[in-house]
């Protein structure tokens, strides 16, 4: 089978070195996760090495001396990350560093990048006159370093980390992944002027939204920082349209408690504040430009996937810059409700004929704050209302010895209902905590995860088996539950505002 892949990928090449070198680098990628991945790649790399000059290939050959290659750890790398097995990967890194390998591309001429958009930006602002000799793609050393470095600074060896993503740099100066791994040990270090040079870095050689939205919030956090909540605020907001993420909601709700009033600066005009602070409005217009051109040249060239390639890029940029409305896909929409959550339950005696109110599917709007607990135990009422969200508010540190664990949704917040289950006489109302703006992307079924179900049924099961919360017991907890979320005094269902 592996054979008929290799086939089709020779049958695509032109015959151009260069042109040839990026796609069969781009089908190494497509396929690393690959069933048949080592035969494929072995097949790739002899076809890449008829696109290797003499110098490419008499340094390959001093590379292939070494007993531990650096390809063959990548890959092993590689698999440890994609199993989220982090220290095995970071000891495998680790003992290649400790011993002497072979790398004959330590001289500064020695670049790698990503693909031809990063070499452009990196000749655009480091000078067209540096003699510049590409990395062949058998030596992932600039993988390594990288992810060497980000592991060193998750397992808290700063200093080391920062040796190591600097060598990244050094190779790919314009790549925004090591800048902003760099950008972060400067906050830590609270060292922001360098801190703050970084993220500018980062901003300017973003190519794609999800890095430009992190540029700006990260800009945020330096004017933050420089106690400068107006301008905080317009980055925070304008970072939205690129990137909607719960960080940016979150700080600006954090804003907001703390008396100011982020509401007042939403639809501001911050052009001249931007320009005055020197800070670009959106994507480089030199990145765009170059997105044009790859485009169109690989497009003659009949390279579709390295054509779509580009174009999504340029897509992705030209819809995000125009995104005045912060309108995001239901995918982004779906993440930003359901990624991380916490599970939290309120009990309460419910009748029959409320609980009938309630169906699977049904979007409901509570009036008023819910409280709840991140406790659970065994029910002392008849039903219970189970929440999954990642925004309730933890206001357990206002308590003062009642121990009730209080998490609580602000009012007018809304939920949809995912499950109602009944077992030994008792019922869970299962409630998925929605972002309000977005509450009518979620009408209908089929966004209800049926693994969110099953273990909320799982935990409702469980708790028959333990003990009663004591604090959850209490006249006053049970008092302050007594209300069905969304259902007016008169048992029917509020109007969703």
């Amino acid at each position: 089978m592996y054979n008929d892949i290799i086939n089709e990928i020779e049958s695509n090449l032109t015959g151009n070195k260069s042109d040839d070198k990026l796609y069969l680098m781009f089908q190494i990628q497509k396929y690393l996760n690959h069933e048949y991945s080592n035969e494929i790649n072995k097949g790739i790399y002899r076809l890449l090495w008829n696109c290797y000059d003499e110098e490419e290939q008499k340094q390959y050959f001093n590379v292939s001396k070494d007993e531990s290659p650096a390809g063959d750890v990548f890959h092993k790398v590689y698999s440890y990350l994609n199993n989220n097995e982090l220290k095995k990967a970071f000891d495998l890194l680790d003992s290649y560093f400790k011993k002497d390998h072979i790398n004959p591309f330590e001289d500064d001429k020695f670049k790698e990048f990503s693909n031809p958009l990063e070499e452009a930006i990196f000749y655009k602002y480091f000078g067209s006159d540096k003699e510049v000799v590409l990395i062949p793609g058998y030596f992932p050393i600039f993988n390594l370093y990288t992810i060497y470095g980000n592991l060193l600074f998750q397992f808290n060896d700063i200093p080391k980390a920062k040796i190591y993503l600097n060598k990244a740099a050094k190779i790919n100066p314009v790549s925004t992944r090591v800048i902003f791994n760099l950008s972060e040990i400067y906050l830590i270090e609270k060292d922001f002027d360098n801190f703050y040079k970084y993220t500018i870095q980062a901003l300017k050689f973003s190519y794609s939204p999800e890095n430009l939205g992190k540029a700006y919030r990260d800009l945020a956090l330096y004017y933050t920082y420089k106690d400068n909540l107006k301008l905080a605020t317009y980055l925070y907001y304008h970072s939205l349209k690129f990137d909607y993420t719960k960080t940016a909601i979150d700080e600006l709700k954090y804003f907001k408690s703390k008396g100011f009033n982020v509401n007042h600066y939403k639809n501001d005009d911050f052009t001249d504040e931007f320009i005055a602070n020197k800070i670009p409005l959106g994507p480089n217009k030199f990145i765009l430009d170059k997105l044009i051109d790859l485009m169109n040249h690989y497009k003659s060239l009949g390279y579709e996937e390295v054509y779509e390639y580009f174009e999504n890029f340029y897509n992705n940029l030209i819809i995000s810059n125009s995104n005045n409305g912060f309108q995001i896909s239901q995918d982004k929409i779906y993440e930003l409700v359901c990624s991380d959550l916490n599970f939290y339950v309120r009990d309460l005696n419910l009748s029959k004929k409320l609980i009938n109110k309630y169906s699977v599917g049904r979007i409901v709007q509570e009036r008023g704050a819910v409280d709840s607990s991140y406790k659970i135990g065994k029910m002392v009422t008849n039903c219970r209302f189970a929440i999954l969200s990642n925004h309730m508010l933890n206001l357990s540190s206002f308590e003062h010895g009642t121990n009730w664990g209080l998490f609580t949704a602000n009012s007018n917040s809304i939920f949809k209902v995912l499950d109602i289950y009944k077992y030994k006489g008792k019922v869970q109302i299962l409630l998925l905590h929605l972002v309000n703006d977005y509450w009518q992307k979620f009408i209908g079924n089929e966004v209800i995860n049926e693994n969110l179900v099953n273990k909320s049924r799982e935990i409702f099961r469980e708790s028959f088996n333990h003990s009663t919360v004591p604090e959850l017991a209490t006249k006053e907890w049970l008092r302050r539950c007594d209300f069905p979320i969304g259902l007016d005094p008169h048992g029917n269902l509020w109007d969703i505002k």
